[in-house]
């Protein structure tokens, strides 16, 4: 059904909510320039498709307080299913929908897209502009597609992430997920937080918990600020591929350091509990990074406790800082090939890669259990 025969009056955002409750299974909004006046919300068993000329854009001052979105699933609590949505771009306007302040509990935590507790759900194909924070925000996922998203922005922000996981998502692939921009994403562009600071205003109401079955593969950036994060402390990261990311960082290829440098960090290394490291990372192979680097942080940031973590095929084009830096974490096997390398190390121990890629890198953490 088209949106517009939903028309009652001049406000496209009445129309577009109306069809969106309607119940239809199908809608399709035609080309236009349309400003939205509120957060939308959309239904179970939905499929909205926007022509590839159909812009929504945030209206100022309407994303302002804790739980708007552009757009969020209907029913966080009780859970939906069976929802799509594709095509046309989306603009958060930052300009005039700035974030709220780190801690502010009733604040705008900058997400332009929110989905929580959907049962498949399917992203293709959408252009994202001017997200406050972070682009797409996702938690308690089973079954889920994320595809053929171009992220922009006119300037970048801080805290400014591209598509973020948090806990519970399962079994989902992100594909092809290209920085349209120069500098985007100024945080992490891949980020899978199954442990975050959940105080903060940018991950309200998001839970921590286990990020299993994932398929991240295509993902280019020109020029950002970190291309993958896997961030665990206690909650398990498990059975994830991660292949084909390309392009430029000012921070890190990859991070895996349980968030220690954050401005919230989740671990204090003087807390008996985490005197031996940290984290719940298990099967997951990295492959297939060629990697520019910009700043000087390590490309491959290892410090949390891992069993079968897997980095091949890593190629690295220009910088000066190391390629790899592992630390603080348990007595761990250690192999590397092209350079060959065979160690174990301890919790005190460093181990560095000055420059240059490899073939292979693994951690195995002595005492974990697959």
């Amino acid at each position: 059904m088209n949106i517009l025969d939903f028309q009652d009056g001049n406000d496209i955002t009445s129309n577009l909510q109306r069809a969106l409750d309607s119940g239809a299974p199908l809608l399709h909004l035609p080309a236009g320039e349309y400003v939205i006046t509120r957060p939308l919300k959309i239904h179970s068993n939905t499929t909205l498709i926007l022509d590839e000329n159909a812009r929504l854009s945030a209206g100022d001052n309407v994303l302002t307080k804790r739980g708007d979105f552009l757009l969020t699933n209907d029913d966080p609590e009780g859970g939906d299913e069976n929802i799509a949505v594709t095509g046309g771009t989306w603009d958060g306007n930052f300009h005039a929908n700035p974030k709220s302040a780190m801690f502010d509990e009733d604040g705008y935590s900058g997400a332009l897209l929110n989905f929580v507790n959907v049962r498949n759900l399917t992203l293709r194909g959408l252009s994202l502009h001017n997200a406050a924070g972070y682009f797409i925000r996702l938690a308690r996922l089973d079954g889920f597609a994320v595809e053929d998203i171009r992220l922009s922005h006119d300037t970048n922000l801080s805290n400014n992430d591209g598509v973020h996981l948090c806990g519970f998502c399962e079994n989902g692939a992100i594909r092809r997920i290209h920085c349209v921009t120069k500098g985007t994403t100024a945080d992490d562009l891949i980020a899978l937080n199954a442990d975050d600071c959940v105080t903060r205003t940018e991950n309200r109401d998001l839970p921590r918990g286990p990020i299993r079955h994932v398929l991240v593969e295509d993902v280019y950036a020109q020029w950002c600020h970190c291309l993958v994060r896997l961030l665990s402390v206690t909650a398990e990261i498990s059975h994830v591929t991660i292949r084909n990311i390309r392009g430029g960082c000012r921070g890190n290829a990859v991070n895996i350091d349980a968030a220690r440098y954050c401005r919230t960090p989740l671990v204090d290394p003087d807390d008996p509990a985490y005197t031996r490291g940290v984290g719940n990372i298990r099967d997951v192979l990295i492959e297939g990074m060629d990697i520019t680097q910009a700043g000087k942080n390590p490309l491959v940031a290892a410090e949390t406790n891992a069993v079968g973590l897997v980095i091949r095929d890593f190629t690295r084009a220009s910088g000066d800082g190391e390629t790899i830096l592992l630390r603080n974490i348990s007595p761990s096997r250690i192999q590397l090939r092209s350079p060959d390398i065979d160690m174990t190390t301890d919790y005190g121990d460093t181990f560095t890669l000055p420059a240059g890629g490899f073939a292979y890198f693994s951690i195995d953490t002595e005492g974990f259990q697959r």
